[in-house]
């Protein structure tokens, strides 16, 4: 399907995207991937924020870039245990968490596996993600590049500071097992393992 004929909203493929990411699919019954931009660095594309002990943690995947690549082509670095310390930043950050027994398994499973590709890696991952929150939401794919998007909303650049602007989502807190202060723009897993089963209802709630 093209975004000219679905009208989703068109989004970036994200590293387990944030919990707004979620909420803007299950606002519109779908969401379209971007499945044909060239990668951009320093973006939730390759990135994402969890909350620990500490603070905020960025966790990134290191990839092989040089120079414009698109994004669909680009291949993971693979030369570093990246898979190995995401996984452990995970389990310190999550572990105390009410529902991390319940859910670990199926992470454990996937970043224990090789991955070479970004796309297919991230793209398995989103589809676990709505799974495991209980999401029937359509994703189709943009079938070629369109700089400017007129027939959808084109949210491709919206996520600043890994959340999607106000007058789009509101936030919504919820528990968070380490801190006083709510942290929005985490990561869908802090969701999760934090509220389970509510997670879905949470989402729906962020919506205008």
């Amino acid at each position: 399907n093209s975004t000219l004929e679905n009208h989703y909203p068109v989004l970036p493929l994200c590293y387990l995207p944030p919990t707004s990411y979620f909420a803007v699919a299950v606002n519109h019954g779908g969401i379209c991937l971007e499945a044909h931009e060239n990668f951009t660095k320093q973006t939730l594309r390759n990135r994402c924020y969890i909350k620990t002990a500490q603070g905020i943690q960025m966790l990134s995947i290191p990839v092989m870039h040089h120079g414009k690549v698109p994004y669909q082509e680009l291949e993971i670095d693979s030369q570093t245990n990246w898979s190995v310390l995401h996984w452990r930043a995970i389990q310190a950050a999550y572990g105390k968490a009410p529902y991390f027994q319940f859910y670990a398994p199926y992470f454990e499973n996937f970043y224990s596996k090789p991955h070479l590709n970004l796309w297919a890696f991230n793209r398995e991952l989103f589809l676990l993600c709505l799974k495991l929150v209980k999401l029937s939401v359509e994703i189709t794919e943009t079938s070629d590049w369109q700089k400017t998007i007129f027939s959808a909303p084109d949210y491709r650049n919206s996520l600043k500071n890994s959340y999607f602007p106000t007058e789009i989502l509101q936030v919504v807190p919820y528990y968070q097992v380490f801190g006083v202060d709510f942290e929005k723009g985490l990561s869908i897993i802090d969701l999760l393992f934090n509220c389970g089963p509510d997670s879905k209802a949470i989402l729906q709630k962020m919506i205008l």
